[in-house]
């Protein structure tokens, strides 16, 4: 009586801590640690019909790599890295991140598919990456995060960012 169907689908290469989201019915990896630990700003998307393969001797004789598989497709590199993905919006969204000198930025981008690119489409009220952040009644709260990669300075200790698509509003807690 498993209610659970399980299919697990290669990765397109070995990685771990995986900046992921989904948009529309795509799975989106937007940057992550290579097998050596060195972070990569690399993008892999790959439809849920194609992730959702059920046929069960396609799982087992598939490789151990998914870039075999064509099942991911290739999208731009990310601007920074340790950006924040923001679940369940669509087009793809992502807040922050760091780029090569560990500076770190407040831009709020969005992926065009149309011309393969991210975008920048607006800012947050503070420089983060690492942040955390989750997704209601078109709204993106944004809580913690990092601002200074180097020594792991933490963001919005005290406050809560909410983020409505075309503005900005900072609310304090209580």
């Amino acid at each position: 009586d498993n209610l659970w169907t399980i299919v697990s689908t290669p990765l397109p290469r070995p990685m771990s801590f995986i900046n992921a989201t989904t948009s529309g019915q795509s799975f989106i990896i937007a940057g992550y640690d290579d097998a050596d630990g060195q972070r990569n700003s690399n993008t892999f998307i790959i439809s849920m019909d194609k992730l959702l393969v059920t046929d069960q001797q396609h799982s087992l004789t598939s490789s151990t790599s998914g870039e075999d598989d064509n099942k991911w497709s290739v999208l731009c590199r990310t601007t920074f890295w340790d950006t924040t993905t923001i679940p369940n919006t669509s087009p793809p969204l992502m807040i922050g991140g760091h780029d090569d000198q560990r500076k770190v930025h407040d831009d709020i981008s969005v992926y065009d598919d149309i011309t393969n690119t991210w975008r920048t489409v607006s800012t947050i009220p503070i420089s983060c990456c690492l942040a955390t952040v989750t997704t209601i009644n078109n709204t993106i709260l944004i809580a913690g995060g990092v601002t200074d990669p180097r020594n792991m300075e933490t963001a919005n200790t005290t406050s809560l960012t909410s983020v409505v698509i075309g503005q900005v509003v900072l609310l304090e807690q209580e």
